[in-house]
């Protein structure tokens, strides 16, 4: 039975890799944009999102309430993440996940529309919105800010079939940054690589693993299923730079 499940897993992990150019080509190489313009019910008295800037339709109390937030910088999660992070009264390290997700909230939450009265709340403070709609909040922005595991396996995928040279066009933007910077043909500046978003930064640290993988054994990796993605904090090492 174990060698039997075995195979089945691994005839999975054959499909992710040998679908690249295919399956991956229409859904991770093409990213889902985001929601820029506000719904026909919303028009009119919500503002504009501005660069950077996207909505979410929360559902709560048996309404949509339209948000707009914009993505933390890498460097902002990173510090986020770093300074939550707690000392028990017993000396016992911990982290603490509420402090991370209510300061990602906080520093990303631009508005948020109350479809009752028709008015716009700018810039609210967490503790005027109540702890249910903030949860649903984070449910719905988490998918947001964080590459799920269904992404990054197709992604480290596609990775691993370009650097082949296997993988046709459409190529998801992030490999074509990762091989431009490889090759020497641009470099990102300080301003530049600082302003890259959190989802981003993890986005290129899977494709920059399955470069190097690539370049440790000479040849593309045994095909493999990405791992689901981890805190920030786990992408920091030596080839970072």
């Amino acid at each position: 039975m174990s060698n039997e499940i075995h195979e089945q897993t691994a005839a999975k992990m054959r499909q992710l890799l040998q679908g690249a150019s295919e399956a991956h080509n229409a859904s991770v190489s093409t990213p889902v944009p985001r929601m820029t313009q506000a719904p026909a019910a919303y028009a009119g008295w919500t503002p504009p999102c501005n660069a950077g800037e996207f909505l979410v339709l929360v559902k709560f109390a048996g309404q949509l309430v339209l948000c707009a937030l914009q993505e933390p910088t890498w460097r902002q999660a990173a510090a986020i993440e770093m300074y939550a992070f707690r000392r028990s009264d017993n000396g016992q390290e911990y982290f603490s996940g509420e402090q991370e997700r209510r300061e990602l909230l906080r520093i990303s939450l631009r508005w948020v529309a109350d479809p009752e009265t028709n008015s716009v709340r700018h810039s609210p403070s967490l503790s005027e919105l109540a702890q249910g709609f903030v949860e649903a909040l984070w449910r719905q922005v988490a998918r947001e800010f964080f590459v799920q595991l269904e992404e990054a396996s197709s992604l480290y995928a596609s990775a691993v079939s370009f650097f082949k040279g296997e993988l046709g066009h459409p190529v998801h933007p992030v490999i074509l940054d990762v091989n431009g910077i490889m090759k020497g043909m641009f470099t990102f500046n300080g301003a530049e690589w600082n302003a890259v978003s959190m989802s981003d930064f993890e986005r290129y640290q899977i494709v920059w693993s399955a470069y190097q993988e690539h370049l440790t054994t000479g040849s593309a990796p045994e095909p493999t299923v990405m791992p689901p993605s981890p805190p920030l904090r786990a992408w920091f090492g030596p080839t970072v730079r």
